[in-house]
């Protein structure tokens, strides 16, 4: 089915505007047409995106955001609509009272986070900055509700007209920050890691420490075999990102050198899809990606194109650009760290549109909604708790038929709670597969 897109001018902003929403949400690649002429002899559906009335076709009133090329300091108003919060209100006369294409380039290509902002102590962009999480929508994938809206405006006009949507599915991801807790570590590290325990009083630690290293009790972050298992029963394809850089203040795993860590990659590549976790020593030293990157290729035998960062260290363009350079074409850091939600609004995998250089790149950004440390350390709830929180966002993806993506680590989320916050991810996993 051909949707007809016209424009008097056309921009690479609002090309990708119409083909995120028209193509990748919507099903249909748009055609760009740029002549009235041109327009009015097309057959089949056609939107209107200008000033201009054209009979017969459904007109979408331009915000002039995509036609413009440079970042400027602006934040959108809120309002909504039909009850669901939109960008870029107009209040001429139209079928939809919003522009949903420039809206869900705002969204998308991340505007906000080109913007001087305050960031944390990691150098992030952290969630409560954000116009989502300001205005209370970032549990909503809004992108989505917006082609929605506007999938229902073209019915209006053309009955004929079908969306093609995505399948709804789930899709694991499990960051492997610090493979063991207390295996296969240098003398140096297991003598320091017995210290500060004593130092600090934590007898249960160091008892379990003690008893992991003679053989007498499983090491709790050694859950491989358990999740290997688990994602095997339910028909799951997990993706693993493991992090190999160097031993630093919050880059703690195992050395990559080590026999046993090398195995254990080696194996889960063999059945798995394996990518990096760049290290946090990593953010802003495109030298080190690119050595932890030859690191992992030369243990798993394979190429990596899939990346995820540490501490989801995202700074834009820098973050993209360097990934992009040395070969990765899909990054699962679209979330954050402070809150669960749609950081993009979008629920499915996107191309990435680099603001700076107004041009779509050769990098596919795979969003998450939800991580296990968010939920435990950032948010402070309990296991109980935390099941509702991914219940929620999951019926919210399956409502939009988008991807549910969860991060979890292979170590539990909380000391000593380990029971509990692997429980919640085996129950999220029984519910997505309906067992529940």
């Amino acid at each position: 089915m051909q949707i007809a897109v016209y424009s008097p001018v056309w921009t690479s902003r609002l090309e990708y505007a119409c083909r995120l929403v028209l193509g990748t949400l919507l099903g249909h690649e748009p055609v760009f047409v740029s002549g009235r002429n041109e327009f009015a002899s097309v057959q089949g559906i056609r939107i209107n995106y200008s000033h201009e009335e054209v009979e017969g076709s459904l007109q979408v009133i331009p915000h002039t955001l995509l036609f413009e090329e440079n970042i400027r300091e602006f934040t959108p108003e809120v309002n909504h609509w039909k009850g669901i919060p939109v960008l870029f209100s107009r209040h001429a006369p139209s079928y939809l009272p919003f522009d949903p294409f420039a809206a869900a380039f705002w969204m998308a290509s991340r505007y906000e986070e080109y913007l001087p902002f305050a960031p944390d102590r990691h150098d992030r962009f952290t969630a409560d900055q954000s116009l989502a999480s300001r205005n209370g929508f970032l549990g909503e994938p809004v992108v989505h509700l917006w082609a929605n809206s506007l999938a229902a405006a073209i019915r209006q006009f053309y009955p004929q007209y079908e969306v093609r949507p995505h399948a709804f599915s789930f899709q694991p991801t499990i960051d492997v920050d610090i493979a063991w807790a207390y295996l296969h570590r240098s003398l140096l590290r297991s003598s320091g890691g017995f210290a500060r325990s004593l130092a600090g009083g934590r007898a249960k630690e160091l008892t379990e420490r003690w008893k992991v290293l003679r053989g007498k009790q499983h090491d709790p972050y050694d859950q491989f075999e358990v999740l290997l298992a688990l994602h095997r029963e339910h028909k799951l394809n997990a993706t693993w990102f493991v992090e190999v850089g160097k031993h630093g203040k919050y880059d703690k795993n195992i050395d990559p050198r080590n026999k046993a860590f090398r195995k254990l990659i080696a194996g889960l590549a063999a059945g798995n899809e394996v990518g990096l976790h760049p290290s946090y020593a990593s953010h802003l030293d495109e030298k080190a990606v690119l050595q932890e990157k030859n690191q992992l290729e030369n243990i798993t035998g394979k190429p990596i194109h899939k990346s995820r960062q540490h501490f989801l260290r995202l700074r834009f363009p820098y973050t993209y650009e360097t990934l992009i350079k040395y070969g990765f074409t899909e990054d699962y850091s679209m979330g954050f760290p402070d809150q669960p939600g749609f950081r993009a609004g979008l629920c499915v995998p996107f191309p990435w549109f680099n603001l700076e250089k107004n041009r779509i790149e050769n990098l596919t950004i795979v969003p998450f909604g939800i991580m296990d440390v968010t939920l435990s350390k950032y948010m402070n709830l309990s296991a109980k708790d935390a099941l509702v929180r991914c219940i929620t966002l999951i019926d919210r993806v399956k409502q939009v038929n988008g991807r549910f993506v969860s991060i979890w680590h292979n170590q539990p989320a909380m000391p000593w709670k380990t029971k509990d916050w692997f429980e919640l991810y085996w129950q999220l996993v029984r519910y997505y597969a309906g067992d529940e």
